[in-house]
């Protein structure tokens, strides 16, 4: 199997026939980063020496943490708890083999159609200890907010944008929810873009199996496809290249099956097209199953780039939280900020001030030592981002999100 270098940037677009046919890839490709060139082919590397060490075996399941943010303009944006909990069950269906589509795989693909060992669960627990559903709603004036970007940053992803601030995306899986100016959905790829803006951005009309979804996009297989992206599986169209998808169980094909729904076998390389796969763009009803190359190639990702996902740390931030409902009380300023970030410990409980990075690494440790009431951290050598203030009085723990920003106008 060959090292694809550099072949996606983000999740391809799953398209309908009202939005067109469109794939970014390739032109975001051309403002890649050479940043994002090492980490991309760091990972691509890490994940194929994975697949050559470990031969295939039976996996025991993983649950994946979601959060859905959805943001919204009007009431039809602002969908139900009861769409999105209709999606989720699309997702355990689909990806433990247990969807009712499983008749309808040609005879020739059914051996290879397999159980991902996925589960999908809503977030009980937000980043800072509190007990959420795993769904936030936020309102926006902003038009087709999933495709707008300020000083390179995708709107959505971002409070101060008009969007919702990611949440700890190397524990739980962040999809927002809202407008995009073309396609159904896009997805993240591991080893690239900025840690704050890692998941899955898609339209409310193509969520779960009730509410606001129509034909041919209403039984939720968008996500499912945009999942698959997520842990780094590709189309598997390629102009019949028979390594195009980096899996060996998927055989070449030419088309995407964009706005079809085959009810026979289907021929575009000299050999039987998997026209039913996730990875297509088949109707959602015409959807049925991965391969075993394909749960080999997400599971060497969940070893390797996501391997975050597989232990419940939660983003080491509020570990053995107290129960009381009494917590310190800080003023933090300026934030965002260039160079120093001031506290204000009102609470003269606090005794201890921790700085910590998306990825849950400690930067800083702050041992509280006032001067005119104030204590003082040093970004100046920070990398622009997102970090959480975690402070500590007692056995309690609280964070507060900090924004590292060097140009601020």
């Amino acid at each position: 199997m060959r090292i694809i270098l550099l072949l996606l940037l983000v999740g391809c677009t799953s398209l309908g026939p009202m939005y067109g046919q469109r794939c970014t890839s390739q032109t975001d490709l051309e403002n890649i980063s050479a940043s994002d060139i090492e980490r991309r082919n760091r990972h691509l590397q890490q994940v194929e020496s994975f697949l050559a060490s470990h031969p295939v075996m039976d996996r025991n399941p993983i649950t994946i943490p979601i959060v859905f943010h959805i943001v919204y303009r009007n009431g039809e944006e602002n969908i139900s708890d009861e769409q999105v909990l209709s999606q989720l069950a699309v997702l355990n269906e689909d990806f433990r083999k247990l969807n009712m589509e499983q008749d309808d795989i040609p005879f020739a693909f059914r051996y290879r159609a397999t159980d991902m060992a996925l589960n999908f669960v809503l977030a009980d627990t937000d980043p800072n200890g509190q007990v959420t559903t795993g769904i936030t709603r936020t309102f926006t004036e902003v038009n087709n907010i999933g495709s707008k970007f300020l000083n390179n940053r995708r709107s959505i992803c971002y409070n101060d944008l008009g969007g919702h601030d990611a949440w700890c995306p190397e524990q739980y899986l962040n999809i927002w929810v809202g407008a995009l100016e073309s396609g159904l959905g896009q997805s993240s790829f591991p080893g690239l873009g900025p840690l704050e803006e890692d998941g899955i951005r898609i339209i409310p009309e193509v969520v779960g199996t009730v509410g606001t979804v129509e034909p041919p996009y209403h039984l939720g297989r968008t996500l499912t496809h945009e999942i698959g992206h997520f842990f780094d599986l590709y189309h598997l169209w390629d102009n019949c290249n028979a390594e195009g998808d980096g899996v060996e169980d998927t055989p070449p094909q030419s088309s995407s099956y964009l706005n079809q729904c085959p009810s026979d076998a289907q021929f575009t390389c000299e050999t039987l097209d998997m026209y039913m796969n996730f990875m297509n763009y088949t109707d959602d009803a015409c959807m049925s199953m991965f391969t075993h190359g394909q749960k080999d190639r997400l599971w060497a990702v969940l070893n390797t780039s996501r391997s975050s996902f597989m232990n419940e740390d939660n983003c080491g931030l509020v570990s053995n939280i107290s129960s009381s409902s009494e917590v310190p009380k800080v003023q933090v300023f300026p934030n965002p900020s260039s160079d120093f970030i001031y506290i204000n410990p009102i609470n003269s409980k606090i005794d201890r001030l921790v700085l910590i990075d998306l990825h849950g690494k400690v930067c800083k440790k702050i041992n509280v030592q006032t001067v005119n009431n104030y204590a003082l951290i040093d970004v100046t050598d920070f990398v622009d981002g997102v970090y959480y203030l975690q402070i500590s009085s007692g056995t309690q723990r609280w964070s507060k999100k900090i924004v590292v920003q060097k140009t601020i106008k």
